[in-house]
């Protein structure tokens, strides 16, 4: 009986201990502490670019694409707050898109709401980095919401891409062989907000405020350079969802 109650003694005295050192745990990590977590995975995303949607349907066009971008990620951590993303991807475009058709008076090749259409598609391949800063990460770890670190987040991705595949063709002149997809590297600093619906999977949102884009094209097999300005106006909406894995 005594062997009893000194066993049972020892059980309930190694619980109470285990469960003083949680809590010292908790109540001794600091703010500094606190750290945004690293992961992989992979993402299914898709977006909109307002200012084209606009411009097609404000001039009653019938054009219209459909974007679906499958990428495989790795977000590494550089700092507690800050993350270093690399990223390669596929991105599909399913447009309908009008067929140009040639105007004999101004010597040239015309479309308009009245051409006729067809459907085309384009696939095109992309690496990124992305520097991204989820800014109040801190306090929403204190509050419980930072999983797979959730959160608003600042970033500036840097993506170098080209068209592997493009059905859609744009009349040329005789003796003229244009290619304008050899290559693009676009800077586009962007505003976005995570959230994680589980431990593995979290949706994303993110809005391109402007960007910045260098394109190489070839005419007649001559690579030229073609520069955008500098952090043009680029309200681009983004979204995706992501299945992590570590």
């Amino acid at each position: 009986m005594k062997r009893h109650i000194f066993s049972t003694a020892l059980l309930l005295l190694f619980i109470t201990s285990v469960s003083a050192q949680k809590e010292v745990f908790f109540d001794t990590l600091k703010v500094k502490d606190i750290k945004v977590q690293q992961m992989q995975g992979v993402e299914i995303g898709s977006g909109l670019y307002p200012p084209n949607i606009f411009m097609i349907l404000s001039a009653g066009l019938k054009e219209n694409t459909i974007p679906i971008t499958i990428s495989y990620f790795n977000e590494k951590r550089i700092a507690s707050t800050w993350t270093l993303i690399s990223r390669i991807k596929l991105q599909n475009n399913l447009s309908n898109s009008p067929v140009f058709t040639y105007d004999s008076i101004n010597h040239s090749y015309e479309f308009s709401s009245n051409s006729p259409h067809k459907t085309t598609y384009s696939l095109e391949l992309g690496v990124e980095i992305e520097p991204r800063w989820y800014f109040g990460c801190k306090s929403r770890y204190q509050l419980g919401k930072a999983q797979l670190n959730s959160g608003w987040y600042l970033s500036l991705p840097l993506q170098l891409s080209s068209t592997l595949i493009d059905t859609f063709k744009y009349p040329q002149p005789e003796n003229l062989i244009v290619n304008n997809n050899l290559a693009n590297l676009t800077l586009s600093p962007t505003i976005g907000y995570r959230h994680s619906v589980s431990k593995q999977l979290f949706f994303e949102a993110n809005l391109k405020l402007a960007c910045s884009t260098l394109n190489l094209y070839s005419i007649n097999n001559h690579v030229n350079v073609r520069y955008y300005p500098a952090f043009t106006l680029f309200p681009e909406l983004n979204f995706k969802i992501a299945y992590t894995f570590k």
